[in-house]
């Protein structure tokens, strides 16, 4: 793996479209003498470190920025761990008993750095990722029709007793269950890795609308996910006042057309920039390697 072109690539697949997000959401916010030193934070992924005020100030969305970060960095490290099957699934079982180490950390009682913090960072979600890695590993060698299909009602049928659960006790009966607590995501994440593993390669050929409306999705995939809490507080300053599911299909409009139009102009140029730039400091570093 070329470390140096991953940032690199990585870098402005991310960042140039954060900053724009950073100013559309602080914007509103202009005059609070709490934001310079709350912006300065998100600037430098660190939101997350200290409260949920801070994490949450600005768009509650941007606490999963981070990991992504710490990922991104750790993952020339993984590249080299987890080669074949076996790693990866070692990887994850390590990963898991971690995880699970991380939830029994005791809150501190006084100020001060709180371990549970280490739950939507790098050592608590681990295992998430290396789950959808288990996955892509696994699918390519499935050949039973009938093993895909019950991964498949697998990873639903967990999804909807998740989903049940919480629609049942809500967060507050999440937060005191010890079962739960801290978990949810873990079991979501086993949940979409059985589901992917049996769809992933069950199509050989896709239709090309398909992969093309795929295409399509996955370039606007980070735009949305920045602007989707910006689209509902723009339509009520628009005067768009309404409610319900009217409300809710017109922020998704606009949110898509917000991501459209911001991948045209502003992210797709950064990214092909981006990885120009990789490709010519890894060219530059085999010639002089």
């Amino acid at each position: 793996l070329d470390t140096g072109g991953h940032l690199v690539r990585r870098f402005f697949r991310l960042y140039p479209l954060y900053a724009v997000a950073l100013l559309v959401y602080a914007w509103p916010r202009c005059g609070n003498d709490v934001l310079p030193e709350v912006l300065l934070k998100h600037a430098f992924f660190l939101h997350t470190l200290g409260s949920l005020d801070v994490a949450f100030y600005l768009n509650p969305a941007f606490w999963s920025l981070p990991p992504e970060v710490e990922f991104y960095l750790a993952l020339p490290l993984l590249g080299l761990l987890i080669k074949d099957f076996r790693g990866v699934a070692v990887a994850a079982l390590l990963s898991t008993l971690l995880h699970l180490g991380v939830n029994f950390l005791p809150a501190p009682s006084a100020s001060g750095f709180n371990p549970l913090l280490l739950q939507v960072h790098l050592p608590g979600l681990l295992c998430e990722f290396l789950f959808g890695a288990l996955a892509w590993r696994l699918a390519g060698s499935l050949r039973s029709p009938l093993a895909r299909l019950l991964l498949i009602a697998s990873g639903i049928a967990l999804w909807l007793g998740l989903a049940s659960v919480f629609v049942s006790i809500g967060d507050s009966g999440i937060a005191t269950s010890r079962l739960f607590k801290g978990n949810m995501g873990l079991f979501s994440a086993v949940a979409f890795a059985l589901a992917v593993c049996g769809i992933c390669g069950a199509v050989r050929q896709p239709p090309t609308r398909l992969r093309v409306f795929s295409s399509w999705a996955g370039n606007l995939s980070y735009g949305t996910y920045l602007f989707h809490n910006a689209a509902p507080p723009l339509l009520r300053r628009l005067g768009y006042n309404d409610t319900g599911l009217l409300f809710a299909f017109a922020s998704l409009v606009l949110t898509l057309a917000i991501a459209s139009l911001l991948n045209l102009l502003w992210e797709d140029p950064w990214r092909r920039f981006g990885r120009r730039l990789a490709h010519r400091g890894g060219s530059d570093a085999a010639t002089e390697g």
